[in-house]
């Protein structure tokens, strides 16, 4: 698996925590950004690219933004962020 995190406006360790976790065959990988409203508004950019084998198993949620997945075979389950 590979996980490729892009970003802009947002600093690592402060506007920005990244954190990740296996246990077996499990990997757990949290990006968490702060909505802060400042000199950079609206350039603010955050994309993440998972990378797995076609028939793995993959389980994505997002608390504001968009979800796409494609080429894969095994159980997919996608929670993209709902409307208020």
């Amino acid at each position: 698996m590979e996980i490729h995190v892009d970003y802009r406006g947002y600093e690592e360790g402060k506007t920005l925590q990244i954190e990740s976790h296996q246990s077996g065959d499990v990997v757990e990988f949290t990006a968490r950004a702060a909505n802060a409203w400042g000199p950079s508004f609206g350039l603010r950019d955050l994309h993440i690219e998972v990378r797995l084998p076609k028939d793995g198993d993959l389980k994505a949620e997002t608390g504001d933004g968009e979800i796409h997945a494609s080429g894969l075979s095994g159980n997919i389950d996608l929670a993209p962020a709902t409307a208020a």
